[in-house]
Order: C-alpha cells, then structure tokens, then sequence
C-alpha cells in the first residue's frame, strides 16, 4: 500500500484533495471507504483510471477522521465503533471483507 501510495503522489494516478468534502454524497472517498490502508493512513486517497469522472472507479480510499487516534466506523448491523489508528491490519482488514470466511472478534 506504501507503494500505491507513493505512485499516486508520483503524479500516476489519479490523487483527490477533495475526499470527504462533500459528506452526503454515497460515492467512495465521501461516505464510502475501503480497509486496505489502515485508519488515518498516510497513504493519499487515489485512484487508477484514466478519462474516469469524479470516484468512479476501482482505487484506495481510506477512513479519515479528525479525531485524535482513530476514526468512528458504522457496521452493518447499524453499530458505531471508535476504531484505533494503530489497529492490526489484518483484523482491519477482515473487518472490511465480506463473505470471506474469516471470523472477527471484538477488535
């Protein structure tokens, strides 16, 4: 993920310094985020594609939170969750997958 990371600030993808800024919109990076970064990351929020209008394609768009430590997260079963920055990642991760076949426990 270093890597992506680094190819996106390199100018080979496609990098948006508007993400979360327009919160009612249920796209990716706005209200819509994946578990491949962990919360807080880094790592830019980018994507590969070209010709592709506003996030609407396959890419990293990580939880981001103003809070000090880590992000709030709302589960599927409706659950609000404060989720550490320094969370393993490959918990984190299997929190994100779905039909996987991994069992989470309280994290």
């Amino acid at each position: 993920m270093n890597q992506y990371g680094q190819q996106c600030l390199g100018g080979t993808a496609s990098m948006y310094g508007t993400a979360r800024q327009h919160w009612a919109n249920g796209i990716d990076a706005q209200t819509i985020f994946n578990t491949l970064n962990p919360p807080n990351s880094p790592n830019p929020d980018c994507d590969f594609c070209t010709g592709c209008g506003w996030f609407d394609s396959q890419g990293v768009f990580t939880a981001r939170s103003r809070h000090t430590g880590g992000v709030h997260v709302l589960m599927a079963d409706g659950a609000v969750k404060f989720v550490s920055d320094n969370i393993d990642l490959n918990t984190w991760q299997s929190v994100g997958g779905i039909s996987d076949g991994r069992t989470v426990g309280e994290f």
